[in-house]
């Protein structure tokens, strides 16, 4: 199954409106912009290529470039773009200086809650930036009201998605953690990928969003925050948080795969 499939074809009706208006939020931010279009996009963690497919579809970009970590993925953004070649996908491996300043448009959606080291992602996100790019960063909210209201929903889901219920069951709390994290804010005590080092793939459980805001700030100016599927409910009540953001001044990095300062 497809990322994309997976997003809006499977689990329940709740869970699908939540995505498409996650995918639609979006594409309205990156209209606010004002800009009629960006010459040249890159998606890191493009999964299947799903977002860069809007942004072609939208006639918002037609060249670009999604990077991610899994071959399957990739393997489908290329089938997805086959006739389409002014877009290439390579692994995040394979990411080099030769890529950096390239891309007036940067996008993450749904990757940095992922990462090993979120520090070193963002100094790559930065170095991708062209010195008048816009950056689209989307991350879910998964502490306070929103993670009781996502908790209720992924049982909901779980009931009657076995496949569903598969891909969360790595997330499950103990009744105390649901109260430390959904009541009192607070994820350091949490048994999660979060609170642990050297982790490859880090799962949403434990992820607070507070603590990547404030090393996106070392790297962006935040121009918009916005939230969804109910924007009037900000951080509360949401299964997403965006920031839409413009590079601070990049330091210079030459070699292949470098390692961020």
């Amino acid at each position: 199954m497809s990322y994309a499939d997976r997003l809006f074809k499977e689990g329940s009706a709740l869970t699908r409106f939540s995505h498409r208006a996650r995918a639609q939020k979006a594409l309205d931010l990156l209209r606010s912009t004002g800009r009629e279009k960006f010459d040249n996009v890159v998606d890191y963690g493009c999964a299947d290529g799903w977002f860069l497919k809007a942004l072609y579809d939208e006639n918002l970009s037609q060249r670009g470039m999604g990077i991610d970590i899994n071959e399957e993925d990739l393997a489908r953004s290329r089938r997805l773009f086959a006739e389409i070649p002014s877009f290439q996908f390579i692994k995040t491996t394979d990411l080099s200086s030769d890529h950096f300043g390239k891309f007036d448009l940067v996008v993450s959606m749904e990757t940095l809650e992922h990462v090993a080291d979120a520090k070193v992602a963002l100094a790559h996100l930065q170095q991708l930036c062209a010195p008048d790019a816009v950056a689209l960063f989307s991350v879910p909210i998964e502490i306070g009201p929103s993670l009781l209201m996502k908790l209720v929903g992924r049982f909901v889901t779980g009931l009657f998605d076995k496949t569903y219920r598969h891909f969360n069951d790595e997330e499950t709390y103990s009744l105390g953690e649901i109260i430390e994290a959904g009541v009192f804010w607070k994820t350091q005590n949490l048994k999660c990928s979060h609170n642990l080092p050297n982790v490859y793939y880090r799962g949403h459980k434990g992820f607070d969003y507070r603590k990547l805001r404030a090393l996106v700030l070392e790297r962006f100016d935040i121009l918009a925050t916005e939230h969804s599927p109910f924007p009037i409910a900000k951080q509360f009540l949401n299964s997403t948080i965006y920031w839409l953001c413009k590079p601070k001044a990049q330091p210079r990095v030459t070699g292949d795969n470098p390692t961020p300062t």
